[in-house]
């Protein structure tokens, strides 16, 4: 779906809310879009296998200190994806990211599928 932006007249006020609503809605479709994404990921143990995976890599857990400038700069960037990947989970699927978490943390632990 694309926004028309296309509004000649700067006093036509419909057309304007017409666009600020398509716009609206593509924001919220978007969303939505993600947060269905998420939860399919998540629904089965490869894509929560997956998903730690990339946590890990973004080194989440390490500091991103460097005497390097630009080692500092990349590691803190790596840092933050991961964080942003970590605020999705859990606002689209908490269920499931505390899941994949005992899953990976304690692997002889987790309960499999259907048991819960």
């Amino acid at each position: 779906m694309q926004v028309n932006t296309g509004i000649s007249d700067p006093t036509d006020f419909r057309a304007r809310e017409r666009v600020r609503q398509e716009r609206t809605d593509l924001a919220r479709l978007k969303l939505e879009q993600e947060a269905g994404d998420f939860r399919w990921l998540m629904s089965v143990e490869r894509g929560r296998r997956f998903m730690w995976l990339l946590l890990e890599q973004a080194g989440m857990d390490l500091s991103c200190f460097s005497p390097n400038a630009a080692e500092m700069g990349r590691m803190a960037g790596e840092r933050e994806y991961g964080l942003r990947m970590q605020k999705l989970l859990r606002q689209h699927c908490p269920d499931l990211y505390v899941k994949m978490t005992e899953e990976q943390l304690c692997p002889q632990q987790a309960v499999p599928a259907g048991k819960r």
